[in-house]
């Protein structure tokens, strides 16, 4: 017999949630709002500044956020900061502070030259919302001085938090298990305005390394930011989480120190040359890439679709069985024989009978 198929509906969401409650895969969120920024932003400062000695350079945050980040390093650690975020934030408090430029740019566009190189250059959980990484990974390397630094820290897409959702939704992977149509219908009945999760592009681990190569970036120093692996979990919905290597599963954050990689003469003429082929790729790739997702939606709803069909199928089969099992068909079968089978009427009375001995079994069990 077929083995019935998990339904990932509310139901099965609304059920893990409540398992998941009081052991959630992010115990103790980041605050929100501009207090829990600037405590975050304390602790990476800190963080930043011993393990790459950033005090008197000249820093670069790509996604600077609200700026809190910035504003500290400018103002504590003697940088000279520039903050660039694709759309203005609160900045107001922050602008008046000597050495700490904060303005709109997109790194993976044209045009932002003119805010110069800079020794470190640091970005954290900004990359995987990028449409355009390679082009921004390019921008960035125009960015960063020969002798200077890019620290890159970027959520992976296959990681157990990366639907950013891990405020309301308790257990690991439910953007890989869960359409997007769930998602909204969680959030309305937790009495919230419809949500998703967060757009991140799909890059996995050895995509970035492949993208580091290609922009001539080597990298000096990698480690993996990990929530301990639920093999439970896993196991109780591996025909979904199989599909993906289970490094990519585990692995939450990828953290990378990335430097100028030395070029020979020959590779200097063409690096040029190979960028501009690459970012046609990457072109190319984020097609293929939107056309697949769009094809995995309609995989996923026809999935749906037959997973009804199915149940509708069975429901029509028990009832068929029913029918075929209850006494009037049974005699309106035998008279039908005996029609066509004359010769059958000899064994009428005792079938007969039997459907009468039977029909009293039946009332016999349904009144105990």
């Amino acid at each position: 017999m077929k083995q019935k198929s998990t339904v990932f509906d509310l139901n099965l969401f609304l059920a893990l949630n409540d398992e998941y409650k009081d052991k959630p895969i992010v115990p103790r969120p980041k605050k929100l709002g501009q207090a829990g920024a600037e405590e975050a932003a304390r602790k990476r400062a800190d963080y930043i500044d011993k393990l790459l000695d950033i005090r008197g350079k000249r820093v670069l945050e790509i996604g600077c956020g609200r700026g809190a980040l910035s504003f500290l390093l400018a103002k504590d650690y003697d940088c000279d900061v520039t903050g660039i975020d694709i759309v203005e934030r609160e900045w107001d408090n922050y602008r008046s502070l000597s050495g700490l430029d904060l303005r709109v740019l997109d790194v993976s566009a044209n045009g932002h030259e003119g805010i110069g190189q800079f020794d470190v250059i640091y970005s954290s959980s900004v990359w995987e919302h990028m449409r355009h990484p390679f082009a921004a990974l390019r921008g960035a390397k125009r960015l960063l001085k020969s002798d200077g630094c890019f620290f890159l820290s970027a959520n992976l897409y296959r990681g157990p938090r990366a639907s950013h959702r891990y405020r309301e939704v308790y257990f690991p992977w439910p953007h890989l298990l869960f359409t997007d149509q769930v998602f909204e219908e969680f959030y309305v009945h937790i009495g919230k305005r419809p949500n998703r999760p967060a757009w991140i592009n799909k890059l996995t681990y050895s995509q970035y390394v492949y993208y580091f190569e290609k922009v001539d970036f080597r990298v000096e120093k990698e480690w993996f930011s990990a929530l301990p692996f639920d093999e439970d979990f896993y196991r109780r919905f591996e025909d979904v989480l199989s599909r993906y290597p289970k490094t990519d599963l585990t692995h939450d954050f990828l953290n990378a120190i990335l430097v100028h990689r030395p070029l020979s003469h020959r590779d200097r003429l063409s690096s040029d040359q190979k960028g501009e082929a690459t970012e046609k790729s990457e072109l190319d790739y984020q097609a293929v890439r939107m056309n697949a997702e769009r094809l995995e939606r309609e995989v996923v709803a026809l999935g749906h679709k037959v997973d009804k069909c199915e149940r509708l199928l069975e429901a029509e089969k028990t009832k068929v069985h029913r029918m075929q099992n209850s006494i009037r068909w049974r005699t309106g079968t035998m008279l039908v024989v005996c029609v066509h089978r004359p010769w059958r009427l000899v064994r009428l009375p005792f079938e007969l009978l039997g459907l009468a001995v039977d029909a009293l079994r039946r009332r016999v069990r349904v009144s105990t």
